[in-house]
């Protein structure tokens, strides 16, 4: 067993463990990439019916109150209109 022969043979054994190391690598990025895309549909899934509650929510909850709130400040403005009048024709 030689110097050359010893030094071709850590050569080789240095470039099959590279090989292995980049196939291994290479593996592992594509099983991150498909568990981050599961993660990803997940995501938009969930932004999806939380974008649906919302809209439910806004639309049995939110517009009936603001209706019935905006009811009531012009009736409070129509009375005090009525009371300033009043006022006017009294005095």
């Amino acid at each position: 067993m030689t110097l050359v022969w010893l030094r071709d043979l850590v050569i080789v054994i240095l470039a099959i463990l590279g090989i292995v190391m980049a196939i291994g690598l290479t593996v592992m990025a594509i099983m991150l990439f498909v568990k981050a895309n599961s993660i990803m549909n997940s995501i938009k899934n969930t932004a999806a019916s939380l974008n649906r509650a919302t809209s439910l929510i806004t639309d049995s909850v939110l517009e009936p109150t603001i209706q019935v709130a905006s009811f009531i400040q012009g009736v409070r403005r129509a009375l005090a209109v009525i009371a300033r009048l009043r006022g006017r024709k009294g005095g």
